[in-house]
């Protein structure tokens, strides 16, 4: 009995042995008593393989989308004003918007717009976002109110280059030279040296409403600098923060270091209703519009091949001989000038003539000879790329929707160089798009 007794203590302790073996090895390999297999439960900090500040690739596949998104904002790669600003102050909204295509895409414009919440439906940032809007469920859709949580949290947490720009003091409003050239009454008590609210009992309509005060924080100011002087900050520290964020934007340099679409787009001649519409961003991935700084990527929808490469940033010349489009090179038949200096050996941006574009200056396709000089030549030489492309322009399609409008604008039959003429053309207007060229009814009527 005795025996039986002293086998069942020992069974039993071999068994609470082996138990506490498989919990250590457990907590080793990460399997702890957690609940890791729904999207939901992903711990901010990670855990052993998927953490945002040192790599997603070991994370379970319900997982990695947060953990990515978690990533940009830890790595800090590309972000600065506004993008920055709410990675660091409202965080856990950023996260949950970018896991949401839609919300990312009306963030996105809601950013770089910096439209005004407060205008309506007649104008601001229901006007300026009206597609991704309406494209990811309307106003009263989750998608909106979640891009709005972040925006509302950019005004609490004072992320001033989040918030409309409007009206901001121009360079000559300044006290150096006694504030003479200030806009309005306003303007000019600020830049004084005067407090906001003096300044607001001083100036009556040319002051911002009461609402915008110190006793809510200031949350109630409308844009960034009511927002900033407020808040007690110098004017000429709110001056400088509010002011867009093109100051590197210039004709100058080809329009090269404009940070995002719309400051592009304006930066070459158009005005700022069209590039709001031109520059809105989608819903989704099917887009073929070439990478630009800052963006995420774009290239889902492009439908050819060399659609593709040269959208998502390889050299023309390069992408050309990994889609097939050099193989006349070997028996010099070629018809291109272009595809024929570049079988001699130079890129295609050497290639491309420099006078080509003096012979559409003041027309539509100015900006885009401008931008995008060795597609444009390489598309006028294409059999019908030139037609394809007015009718990617015309209808602003977008992805896979212009295979649909137009890959039969050149040749209804679908005759075999048809395709090589959308490739062409699919290649160039990826390129116009980055570029924010756009067309305006002028413009359109000097070329006809």
């Amino acid at each position: 009995m005795v025996t039986e007794a002293g086998g069942l203590v020992r069974r039993h302790g071999v068994l609470l042995l082996v138990s506490l073996w498989l919990a250590a090895c457990a907590s080793v390999i990460g399997i702890e008593e957690r609940t890791l297999d729904t999207a939901g439960s992903y711990p901010p900090e990670g855990y052993a393989g998927c953490r945002p500040d040192a790599g997603c690739d070991a994370c379970l596949e319900v997982h990695r989308p947060e953990c990515q998104a978690r990533a940009v904002c830890a790595s800090g790669d590309g972000l600065e004003g506004c993008a920055s600003c709410v990675c660091e102050q409202c965080l856990q909204p950023v996260v949950d918007c970018q896991l949401d295509a839609s919300c990312a895409a009306i963030w996105q414009c809601l950013r770089e717009t910096r439209c005004d919440l407060s205008a309506g439906v007649s104008g601001g940032c229901q006007q300026a976002c009206s597609l991704a809007i309406e494209q990811s469920g309307g106003v009263d859709g989750a998608a909106y109110r979640a891009a709005l949580e972040i925006r509302s949290c950019a005004v609490t947490e004072a992320c001033l280059s989040c918030l409309p720009v409007r009206d901001e003091p121009s360079l000559g409003c300044r006290p150096q030279n006694g504030c003479m050239a200030c806009a309005d009454c306003f303007q000019q008590c600020l830049c004084s040296g005067d407090t906001f609210s003096a300044c607001r009992g001083l100036c009556g309509q040319d002051a911002p409403p009461e609402a915008c005060s110190e006793a809510d924080s200031c949350t109630s100011c409308a844009d960034c600098f009511d927002r900033c002087a407020c808040q007690g900050r110098p004017f000429e520290e709110c001056t400088e923060a509010c002011r867009p964020e093109t100051s590197a934007c210039t004709a100058g340099d080809g329009c090269a270091e404009c940070g995002d679409c719309t400051s592009q787009c304006v930066c070459n001649g158009s005005s700022a209703a069209d590039c709001q519409s031109a520059c809105q961003p989608l819903p989704g991935d099917d887009l073929c519009r070439e990478k630009s700084r800052g963006t995420s990527e774009t290239c889902g929808g492009c439908s050819t091949c060399l659609g593709s490469c040269s959208c998502d940033g390889t050299d023309l010349d390069d992408c050309m001989e990994d889609c097939g489009l050099l193989s006349c090179c070997g028996d010099a038949t070629c018809s291109s000038s272009l595809t024929s200096c570049i079988c001699d050996g130079d890129s295609s941006r050497r290639c491309a003539d420099s006078d080509l574009c003096d012979g559409v200056a003041g027309s539509c396709d100015s900006c885009t000879c401008g931008r995008c000089p060795d597609k444009f030549e390489l598309c006028q030489d294409t059999a019908g790329c030139p037609a394809i492309f007015e009718c990617m322009r015309a209808t602003s399609c977008q992805g896979s929707v212009c295979v649909e409008r137009c890959a039969a604008a050149s040749s209804p039959t679908g005759a075999p160089e048809a395709a090589e003429a959308f490739g062409v053309a699919e290649a160039l207007w990826a390129c116009n798009q980055a570029a924010a060229c756009t067309c305006s009814a002028d413009d359109s009527e000097q070329v006809r």
